[in-house]
C-alpha cells in the first residue's frame, strides 16, 4: 500500500473570508455599538483600505 499524501490549498474564496473575519471579528462588536449606524460607514473604509489592495 502505497501512502498518497493530499496537500489541500487555500483557494481565493477562502482567503477572502478569511480576511474579512479579521476586519468583522466579534472582539470589536461592543466597542463598535457605541457608534451604532455609523460604525457601517468604518466596516465599508475598512474594507476598502484593507481587502481591495489585498486582492490586488
Amino acid at each position: 500500500m502505497a501512502n498518497i499524501k493530499q496537500t489541500v490549498k487555500l483557494g481565493v474564496f477562502t482567503l477572502a473570508i478569511m480576511n474579512v473575519t479579521a476586519v468583522v471579528s466579534l472582539r470589536g462588536l461592543p466597542a463598535e455599538a457605541v457608534y451604532g449606524m455609523s460604525s457601517a460607514f468604518y466596516y465599508l473604509f475598512a474594507a476598502i483600505v484593507f481587502l481591495i489592495p489585498t486582492s490586488l
